[in-house]
């Protein structure tokens, strides 16, 4: 399909290498890849052509971006509408994202015109490609970014069009890991990657800090969370922890050995635990429950699949930390939560802890602690824990390409470590209670 046979093919021989030579494979893919992808010369090089490409930046009044196809790509898109924004305050600018996030990113009053038109993933369809090419074609557009490594400046855009593509951005994160000191991951990434390119010939016109990304959700949307609580008699038991057992693939996916010794240790810790239930891994909730005492699943309260990913988003909220591994939901929890109607209030200070196996943990990871990280944009400390791992390297960015047959992403994980960081994050807040109330037609959580 177009590309995909060549984008996989690399991926396969990288895992191949890791497979034989855990340690040296991964010495090597980092070090070539680095001072090559990542080198300065080459950083340089592709803004430069970016440059050229977009001229004096004179007449941009139209934009159009292109997201990858996951969710959390969906979400991270957004760190390029605001700095457009920054400098094109009345543009028009357009954004393509999976159908999927639909719901997460309407009524971002940033985006001009929301086009959920992609339906394929990992990989584009060839409803994808016909979208990207009809889309492109349609409107007279000064400026087009696309952040999807399949859509191909030859192949899916006129020889008109002034296009930016992903491989500014790749460069940079591949950078990012080289250089130790700044912060790599992929939301600041594009905010800068866009800021750099504009800045070079313009002013902001907005100049303010930039954060992170939101999901923007709908009444119905906090409705439904609020009425899962209610339901289960949760609204008001206290401080909340959801744990999201589900993986979009084995190489981020939390061993269920870690996920049962973290379980028993949380439900000591708090009078509630949400556990999500698996949309990749069909079931994963209820293994997870066989392997519990009846009193440790006395205090669990299951999250079904069948729960709208918006009214999941909203459900995030209530709760005083969210654990995940790498996966789309992760960074549903980091994103600032805001009221599409503005009839509700979000709290916004969960503690989003990550667990991390095959990918970089600086370029998907949310920590507050340290200077080179990017924190979840929560009002609330953020924690990325890193599991041992002999082969981990630059190359795993992609889990979805990855093949590697030996599964060495997760060979230890600190449990201890992360139930006692729960623990001071429960201490903090274990007066706090939480109950709808309505004022003047404007829903807010209030605590008591």
């Amino acid at each position: 399909m177009e590309n995909k046979d060549l984008y996989s093919s690399l991926f396969h021989l990288t895992s191949l290498l890791t497979d034989l030579f855990p340690r040296r494979g991964a010495r090597a893919l980092d070090a070539s890849l680095t001072s090559t992808l990542g080198s300065d010369l080459i950083v340089r090089k592709k803004f430069e052509k970016a440059l050229k490409r977009i001229g004096t930046g004179n007449g941009i009044h139209r934009i159009l971006v292109f997201s990858d196809l996951n969710i959390g790509d969906a979400l991270f898109s957004q760190a390029s509408v605001t700095a457009l924004r920054d400098f094109f305050p009345s543009a028009e600018i357009d954004l393509v994202i999976s159908a999927a996030a639909r719901s997460l990113i309407e009524g971002n009053p940033e985006v001009s015109r929301l086009m959920p038109d992609f339906h394929g993933a990992p990989f584009p369809d060839q409803g994808d490609f016909d979208s990207v090419r009809r889309i492109s074609a349609s409107r007279r557009y000064d400026v087009i970014f696309t952040f999807s490594p399949f859509f191909q400046l030859r192949k899916h855009f006129s020889k008109h069009s002034r296009v930016i593509d992903y491989t500014t951005l790749a460069s940079m994160l591949v950078q990012g890991e080289r250089l130790k000191t700044v912060k790599n991951h992929v939301v600041h990434q594009t905010h800068r990657f866009v800021h750099g390119i504009f800045s070079r010939f313009l002013e902001p016109v907005r100049n303010v800090p930039f954060n992170g990304v939101s999901v923007t959700l709908s009444d119905e949307a906090i409705g439904l969370a609020v009425q899962f609580l209610r339901k289960n008699e949760i609204l008001d038991e206290g401080p909340m922890v959801f744990l999201n057992p589900d993986a979009s693939t084995r190489f981020t996916g939390i061993p269920t050995a870690v996920q049962v010794d973290l379980l028993k240790k949380l439900t000591r810790s708090t009078s509630r635990v949400l556990l999500g239930g698996g949309h990749s891994n069909p079931g994963i909730e209820n293994h997870l429950l066989t392997s519990l005492s009846h009193f440790e699943r006395s205090r669990i309260t299951v999250v079904p699949p069948s729960l709208p990913i918006d009214a999941y988003a909203a459900l995030i909220d209530f709760t005083q930390v969210y654990i995940s591994g790498d996966a789309g939901p992760l960074h549903i929890a980091a994103a600032r939560k805001r009221s599409r109607s503005g009839n509700y209030e979000f709290r916004n200070r969960t503690s989003v802890f990550s667990i991390f196996g095959a990918t970089p943990a600086r370029i998907y990871g949310y920590d507050s602690r340290y200077s080179n990280s990017f924190a979840a944009n929560q009002d609330s400390p953020s924690h990325t824990y890193v599991s041992q791992s002999p082969c981990r390297n630059i190359t795993c960015i992609n889990k979805m390409a990855k093949t590697c047959k030996t599964l060495r992403c997760f060979e230890f994980v600190d449990v201890d470590r992360i139930a006692g960081d729960v623990d001071v994050v429960l201490r903090s807040v274990e007066s706090e209670r939480m109950e709808p109330v309505f004022i003047r037609n404007r829903v807010s959580l209030q605590t008591r």
